[in-house]
């Protein structure tokens, strides 16, 4: 009997072999068909192939479920999430051509210009969000076009040969709750400046300011400067640097393309309000220069925390008039109603200073200093605080775009 289990039990251990195999590539097989269609079999993990069917030869049905798969560095995951943001970046054409340029610039006659007033404060607020304002009151009304004169058949806006060097304003610079004229002087007179738009046949006034960029081409202001909660674009945008009292020292300059949040344009949400603007170069005695060659731009950071920052503006409401550049400075708090994710700063500028960025880290006496919000909203039940929303993933999306179109 011995000799007979040991002559019958080698046949068939091949054949059982071939069972196994058999079974083994069958499991294989239909893991590998689940997997493909991104399913799991019955009772078991997304493990994989090549783990169900050893799982399998091992005599293990359902399989242990495996570790979970390691998550992503954080810096992995960032990037995934700015690239995801940035697909969605709403962008939209403004003066392209030649003729769509020169005809922006002759719309802007200086009595145009002189004309654009503010008709509310920078856009007010209810602290509960439930009567949201129209977006015209957020970006400074004027007189409608037909209420300011005939079209002139040009307007000034040839550069400068040389920009103008102006005095260290270091003594004479403060930090300030209240607003106060700049006195003048650094790179924050020159990057900054005012912008002149039309909505729905209305003129209005806002502010910006150049930044430092790959293609020298892009400015910051605030969404609500380019496109109001009515999904109206704004048309004959334009931008003066360094505007003082009516004059053009650095030229007059025509938006080419608009970047803006989704969010803001679904929803007009005050965490979003913030834009970016490529501007048209201009030809200088047949040379192509662009408008950071003849302001320079201010330095941006995304995702800084604020602390202690210098707001910029051309204030319009009384008892401002919006024919210089102003500041305040001092330290910044949450929002104090939680509506919004802004930063407040105390400051009394109005309507009209809108987009005129905030700087961190600011020196008084070149003027310099890192973008890190510009001015937004205020509320109703406080006038004294202006608030400016944080630059983070989202607004860098909008920039590359903006630096790389």
């Amino acid at each position: 009997m011995t000799r007979m289990r040991a002559a019958v039990r080698p046949p068939l251990l091949p054949a059982m072999n071939r069972v196994l195999a058999a079974a083994a590539a069958f499991a294989f097989t239909i893991a590998a068909t689940f997997a493909a269609a991104g399913l799991t079999a019955p009772g078991r993990t997304a493990a994989g192939p090549a783990a169900s069917s050893g799982a399998f030869a091992a005599g293990l049905w359902p399989p242990a479920p495996g570790p979970p798969a390691p998550e992503p560095p954080a810096p992995e995951r960032a990037a995934a999430a700015h690239l995801a943001v940035g697909r969605a970046v709403a962008a939209h054409q403004a003066a392209v051509t030649r003729a769509q340029q020169e005809r922006v610039l002759r719309y802007w006659t200086p009595t145009r210009m002189a004309a654009a007033r503010t008709a509310a404060p920078v856009r007010l607020a209810s602290p509960d969000k439930t009567t949201p304002p129209t977006r015209a009151t957020r970006a400074s009304a004027a007189h409608t076009a037909e209420d300011i004169g005939p079209m002139a058949a040009t307007a000034p806006h040839l550069l400068p040969l040389t920009p103008r060097a102006a005095p260290s304003t270091a003594a004479a610079v403060s930090p300030n709750t209240e607003t106060a004229g700049w006195p003048g002087g650094g790179a924050v007179a020159r990057t900054t400046g005012k912008v002149f738009f039309t909505m729905t046949g209305q003129a209005f006034v806002c502010s910006a300011s150049s930044v430092t960029s790959a293609n020298a081409d892009v400015v910051i202001t605030a969404a609500h400067c380019v496109k109001d909660g009515n999904r109206t674009w704004a048309t004959n945008w334009e931008f003066v640097p360094g505007f003082t009292n009516g004059s053009r020292p650095y030229g007059t300059w025509t938006a080419r393309q608009f970047f803006l949040a989704p969010q803001w344009i679904r929803t007009g949400n005050d965490n979003d309000d913030v834009a970016f603007v490529t501007l048209n170069p201009q030809r200088a005695r047949g040379v192509t220069v662009h408008i950071g060659q003849v302001v320079g731009g201010q330095a941006i950071a995304f995702g800084a925390r604020l602390a202690r920052e210098y707001a910029f503006g051309y204030p319009a409401e009384p008892p401002y008039d919006g024919t210089d550049l102003y500041y305040c400075s001092g330290p910044t708090s949450p929002d104090s109603f939680h509506s919004s994710k802004d930063t407040g700063l105390q400051c009394d500028m109005t309507a009209g200073s809108s987009g005129g960025p905030w700087l961190s880290s600011f020196d008084s006496a070149t003027g310099r200093g890192i973008i890190t919000s510009v001015n937004s909203f205020k509320y109703t039940t406080d006038r004294s605080t202006l608030y400016g929303p944080r630059l983070g993933v989202v607004a860098q999306a909008l920039f590359d775009r903006a630096q790389d179109s």
